[in-house]
């Protein structure tokens, strides 16, 4: 069986999993790392199954390993550094997203999960590429460099909040670190994701959809409300390009 040649990271995500299938689809032999590892990827190999994925190359093709972005080195197992010793290219899509969010939770999800995963990509001899999944809003901070001093960070957080603030703060320290260490970078800032641009399949139902489905008028019936959910998500979908 040959080695894994990418490490996916945040591949249990809604845009981790599609962009696992494909990876699969083209034949490629994938890592991926989550917490807990091996015993926790289970659905991730179900869903890759039932949306088209061979069994086999699920079975022989898809490498998974435990890591943790937050941790230096990824927090990885001996065993599961030397699985990964031909990855070439890191593809970063973990991030934290959640009402409430502290200052330190997304900090630790979206600042130092930007940053563990761009050293330990450093250190691959024949690394060809890392990319990092930014944010919407994120990547306007021209003239900024990691770290933060502590009175921007500050302003920063208490203008965005934690999650678009850490988001930025992230970017920040990727576009800065990566040149330093030699590391070719390729930076995705998403637009709003709603669901599949086909199908309007969605794993997560929070930010936009709620919005929609609190915005529509309570005088409808709760059929006609239903209803007209679906039909705004489906306006709402990115359409592919004709």
């Amino acid at each position: 069986m040959s080695s894994p040649g990418i490490l996916v990271l945040g591949a249990s995500g809604f845009i981790g999993r599609w962009y696992v299938l494909e990876l699969l689809t083209r034949g490629e032999h994938v890592a991926v790392g989550l917490r807990g590892g091996a015993a926790r990827d289970g659905d991730l190999r179900s869903w890759l199954t039932a949306r088209g994925a061979a069994p086999d190359a699920v079975a022989e093709r898809l490498t998974t390993v435990a890591a943790d972005i937050t941790r230096p080195g990824l927090a990885l197992p001996a065993a599961d550094e030397h699985r990964l010793e031909g990855v070439r290219d890191v593809v970063n899509l973990a991030a934290r997203y959640a009402f409430g969010l502290t200052r330190d939770e997304a900090r630790a999800a979206n600042v130092d999960g930007a940053i563990h995963p761009l050293h330990w990509a450093a250190g691959r001899p024949e690394l060809r590429r890392l990319v990092h999944l930014s944010g919407y809003r994120v990547g306007r901070s021209t003239g900024q460099h990691h770290p933060l001093p502590a009175a921007d960070a500050d302003r920063l957080y208490r203008e965005l909040g934690a999650y678009e603030a850490s988001k930025t703060e992230g970017d920040i320290a990727v576009r800065t670190l990566a040149p330093r260490l030699g590391v070719p970078l390729t930076v995705v800032n998403p637009g709003a994701v709603i669901g599949h641009s086909r199908t309007g399949e969605a794993g997560q139902h929070l930010g936009l959809a709620t919005l929609v489905e609190q915005l529509w008028p309570r005088s409808f019936t709760r059929a006609r409300r239903h209803e007209g959910f679906g039909w705004a998500v489906r306006f709402l979908m990115i359409r592919p390009a004709v």
